[in-house]
């Protein structure tokens, strides 16, 4: 009796050690595919400066990189990972030739990342696939409707925090001073317009104070006490484009 009870708890012990170890679908390429990313976002940053032209080893060794990492993401998406149907989401969006026309298909992406509770795909969600984009109008019914996601997702826990940071779909409120070089459209080459369609990464606590921001302005007009409370959160967590908003010293 005792070998038979021993021999259960080796069988629930190695079950448990395999449920422990066994990563979740999709997330094996999902981190296959960042590995790749390391190296690539250098190597478009360097061809877009001295591009050698369609046919040079370093464009043909790149576009390859670009295509392993692209169908690796895919893959990772089409299991239902969610930090990659954000980014595949994140990518068409970014891009001007895609963000209207796929619309539909990216809005998807980001509904199902969101319900996994990724915090970038409900900012994402707001940003991209809501109608009220505009800081300003955030007091208006329709408008609280639609932050109240972000809202409730600052009592919520990411489960994937480890896989921050992560690029925006647009460029976020805390990032409004950021500006972007005008690119000469005559000297133009294909990374060039990858880079153009690039979005800041941002930390997980990043993400929460481009929250509080847009919570700050939704109740700056009905709640100051809690607009402010807000608004020191998010320059806690290290907002930027808060000093847009403040008096300049004269």
């Amino acid at each position: 009796m005792r070998n038979k009870f021993a021999t259960i708890a080796l069988a629930l012990l190695a079950i448990g050690c395999t449920t422990a170890n066994a990563s979740t679908a999709g997330e094996e390429e999902y981190i296959a595919a960042t590995e790749i990313h390391k190296t690539l976002d250098s190597e478009i940053t360097n061809l877009e400066n001295n591009y050698p032209g369609p046919k040079a080893p370093a464009t043909l060794e790149a576009v390859e990189k670009l295509k392993e990492y692209y169908a690796l993401l895919q893959t990772s998406a089409q299991k239902g990972f969610p930090p990659a149907m954000y980014m595949t989401a994140q990518i068409q969006g970014s891009q001007t030739s895609s963000m209207y026309n796929n619309k539909k298909e990216i809005c998807n992406l980001l509904s199902q990342a969101a319900e996994a509770n990724l915090l970038a795909a409900k900012h994402a969600n707001y940003y991209f696939c809501s109608r009220n984009g505009i800081p300003f109008s955030l007091d208006t019914e329709e408008a609280s409707a639609l932050i109240k996601p972000l809202e409730d997702a600052l009592s919520l826990s990411d489960p994937y925090k480890n896989f921050y940071p992560l690029p925006t779909i647009k460029l976020p409120f805390c990032r409004i001073n950021d500006t972007s070089p005008t690119p000469d459209i005559e000297n133009t080459n294909p990374f060039t317009l990858l880079t153009m369609a690039r979005k800041p990464p941002l930390s997980y606590e990043e993400y929460l104070a481009d929250i509080h921001f847009l919570l700050y302005f939704k109740h700056h007009e009905q709640n100051q006490a809690l607009a402010e409370q807000h608004k020191e959160k998010s320059r806690e967590l290290g907002c930027p484009g808060l000093s847009f908003f403040e008096p300049k010293n004269t």
